[in-house]
């Protein structure tokens, strides 16, 4: 995912990252992963997990010492299928994952995951446009990160899965002898909550955020950077008034490779 954005994966919580927009999970439990060799700048890759911990993750009331059995379904199991292709200019990233809910999903019948995301980067030497786009599907709103940072992981309005889509765009332009990174981002869902033991209900969600920011190498293994973020996030439970809230980020940091 971080080849679909300027600023990759990180850069802040509330920064137009892919990471930030778009639903996924960083490591996964039991995971295995296979990468092919490099096909004329092709690769592809497989990843299945048999447990991610969902037995006592997912339902407060389970007995840790009772988890469920590895790849039954009383415990989560996760699949991912992606490719990405590279030569000298063009980086383009394609992936197709799923959670397969264990049955114990907070006593819930709750539709697997699914997710398909696309995008990429081509570099025209003056400048560097990305380009990502998303659909999701009963994805559990807690994993994307704006949403996440807005509602303390859904915790102010019960755990949920969402349905939608979101896109970022941004782009590298060298200057001063460094990267100046510019970038948007928007998401836009609708979800419903399966807390257990509260009443359950649906709403919507949608967010953007705007970033700038620029990297500039000190020396081959040394680099410094700063970025100045503005996100805004609009929730709207059905039959509730739209909670607005928005940030403003700054950051700078410096990074020494060892």
């Amino acid at each position: 995912m971080g080849n679909i954005s300027p600023f990759g994966t990180t850069w802040g919580d509330f920064s137009a990252n892919s990471a930030n927009f778009m639903s996924g999970d960083g490591r996964m439990d039991n995971m295995i992963t296979y990468k092919t060799p490099n096909f004329a700048g092709f690769n592809v890759y497989a990843q299945y997990s048999f447990d991610n911990n969902s037995a006592a993750d997912n339902n407060p009331d389970a007995d840790v010492t009772a988890h469920g059995t590895e790849d039954k379904s009383s415990v989560d199991r996760y699949y991912g299928l992606g490719a990405t292709y590279k030569n000298s200019a063009l980086s383009l990233a394609f992936v197709v994952d799923s959670t397969n809910y264990s049955t114990d999903f907070y006593g819930s019948d709750v539709d697997d995951a699914l997710t398909v995301s696309f995008g990429g980067s081509y570099d025209f030497g003056v400048v560097k446009p990305y380009l990502g786009v998303q659909y999701f599907d009963n994805a559990d709103y807690s994993t994307i990160g704006i949403v996440d940072s807005f509602t303390d992981g859904g915790a102010d309005r019960g755990d949920g899965w969402a349905e939608g889509w979101a896109v970022t765009v941004g782009t590298d332009i060298p200057v001063f002898g460094g990267t100046a990174k510019f970038g948007v981002s928007y998401i836009d869902a609708d979800y419903e909550s399966y807390a257990e033991g509260t009443d359950a209900f649906k709403g919507d969600f949608s967010a953007w955020a705007v970033s700038a920011g620029y990297q500039y190498s000190l020396s081959k293994r040394t680099s410094v950077y700063g970025a100045l973020s503005y996100a805004s996030f609009e929730d709207k439970e059905d039959g509730a008034s739209s909670v607005k809230p928005s940030a403003v980020e700054a950051g700078l940091g410096l990074v020494h490779l060892f």
